[in-house]
């Protein structure tokens, strides 16, 4: 009688001692995939801020572009601008010597 006794006990405590084990290597897992949650949490936050850093690089280049398009703009208006001045010095020079011819005839 005390020997089966004796046995049932070692029996739940094997039992037990095997549960223990198996929630252990549960442990052990949970563990893993909460440092790999925690890594993963690290590189999602790095991620966003590369996210909004290039919406920000994304909008600078967006008024970089308007301004490099306004100053093609400006630079064809100059470019009118100086040859307008050109024919305007050439006809002035046109009417100088309207001016001493007329000067010279009267």
């Amino acid at each position: 009688q005390r020997a089966a006794e004796l046995e049932a006990r070692l029996t739940d405590a094997t039992a037990q001692a095997q549960r223990a084990a198996e929630l252990e290597a549960q442990l052990s897992d949970a563990t893993a995939q909460a440092q790999r949650a925690a890594e993963l949490e690290v590189q999602l936050k790095d991620a966003t801020a590369q996210a909004q850093r290039a919406a920000e690089l994304e909008a600078q280049l967006k008024d970089a572009t308007a301004q490099a398009q306004r100053a093609a703009e400006l630079e064809a208006q100059l470019r009118d601008a100086t040859a307008q001045a050109q024919r305007a010095a050439e006809l002035e020079a046109q009417l100088t010597d309207a001016s001493a011819q007329a000067q010279r005839a009267a």
